[in-house]
Parts: C-alpha cells; sequence; structure tokens
C-alpha cells in the first residue's frame, strides 16, 4: 500500500473519531504480517482468538489492517474495524462491567448465606458439647 494511502486511512480513522466524539487516541497500522510474534502474543495476552484469515482487528488502541493490496477493501475494513471497537467501548464494556458487579454481589450473598449457615451448625454443635459434658460431669 502506498504511503499517501496510508495517510488516508488514518485521516478517515481520525474523521469517524472527531464525527463519534471518541477515540481521538486511536492508530491505524497497515502490515501484511498479521502473523507477527508481536501481534500473536498480544492476542494471546487479551484473550482474543486467532483467526487463519482476517483483514484487520483492533488490539488495544491500535487497528491493524491486513489487506496491503486493494485500498476499497482496505478502506472497508477500516469502517468494519472502527465500528468493532466502538461498540466494544460503548456497549460490550458496559455490559462486561455489570456482569462482574453482579458477579461480585451474587458472590457476597452466598458466602453472607453461607458463612449463616456455618455459624449455626457451629452453634449447634456449642449446644451440644455443653450437654454433653454437663451429663458426664452428672455421671461421673
Amino acid at each position: 500500500m502506498k504511503q499517501d494511502e496510508t495517510c488516508e486511512l488514518q485521516s478517515e480513522l481520525n474523521r469517524l473519531c472527531a464525527k463519534f466524539r471518541v477515540g481521538k487516541h486511536l492508530h491505524v497500522i497497515v502490515t501484511e504480517d498479521k502473523d507477527n510474534d508481536s501481534l500473536v502474543m498480544a492476542r494471546k495476552s487479551l484473550g482474543l482468538p486467532e483467526f487463519q484469515d482476517i483483514s484487520g482487528e483492533v488490539i488495544g488502541d491500535i487497528l491493524f489492517i491486513y489487506i496491503t493490496d486493494d485500498f476499497k477493501r482496505a478502506m472497508h475494513t477500516l469502517h468494519h474495524e472502527f465500528f468493532e471497537w466502538f461498540i466494544n467501548a460503548r456497549f460490550v464494556k458496559g455490559y462486561d462491567y455489570l456482569v462482574h458487579v453482579y458477579h461480585d454481589v451474587i458472590t457476597r450473598m452466598v458466602y453472607n448465606d453461607k458463612e449463616e449457615g456455618i455459624e449455626r451448625l457451629a452453634f449447634a454443635e456449642d449446644l451440644e458439647y455443653k450437654r454433653l459434658k454437663k451429663e458426664g460431669t452428672k455421671r461421673g
């Protein structure tokens, strides 16, 4: 891909960020090397699946475009990856947060219920122990 086409992709990304008032920190990188060791490690560290045939992806704040021979497809891929980032940032991360909050609340509730049950069992055994001790001293 020509340098001016790569610059046009970044300009388009900047336009989208300004239009939707998000992601001013995003950058685009055009590369053929989607199997680069550092990209593979980044995917693994973020828990991203490994796809054999992808034309682009978002890792952190970088939109990687793997199409270098067709500017029109590269631009389409940029749009696709931007909206994927946008939806993840605006909606999916919010749901992830709620799931974690609910998980924490439910975990605390289960823990509290469990502890209450254990305390009742322990108290019952305390009473039985005292009763058995008292009976034992009467016999003795």
